[in-house]
């Protein structure tokens, strides 16, 4: 096993655990019955282990990571057309402030969010 933290992993709020070890700890599992020394063997919670053991349906296939990322946008986000609005209106003045820009926006385009809306973008 590589316990090198490397570059690329120093920014992750964990260390994910290798596919191998998910394989070998889940079927060590299967076959001892013994919990606790699976997660001693192999530095890994119960509750992972028991998350891989709920989704392990006999196939290494089912133990690989899926995406994370959400299939639709939230509701309450912006609508395409108004950060289009937003990017031109700081694309042509660099230098306007929120309340600035949040006027613009209410008083030309009929912009119906509050004043804070927007800052994450």
């Amino acid at each position: 096993m590589n316990n090198i933290i490397t570059q690329n992993n120093k920014n992750k709020r964990y260390l994910p655990h290798e596919f191998q070890t998910k394989i070998h700890a889940v079927q060590m599992y299967l076959n001892s019955g013994d919990i606790s020394y699976v997660c001693r063997k192999y530095h890994i919670s119960r509750i992972s282990l028991w998350r891989w053991i709920k989704k392990y349906d006999g196939t290494p296939e089912s133990l690989i990571d899926k995406s994370h990322k959400p299939n639709t946008r939230h509701p309450n986000s912006h609508t395409n057309k108004e950060i289009k609005w937003i990017r031109d209106y700081v694309r042509r003045n660099p230098r306007i402030t929120l309340c600035e820009l949040w006027i613009k926006l209410k008083h030309d385009k009929g912009y119906k969010r509050t004043i804070t809306a927007y800052i994450g973008l």
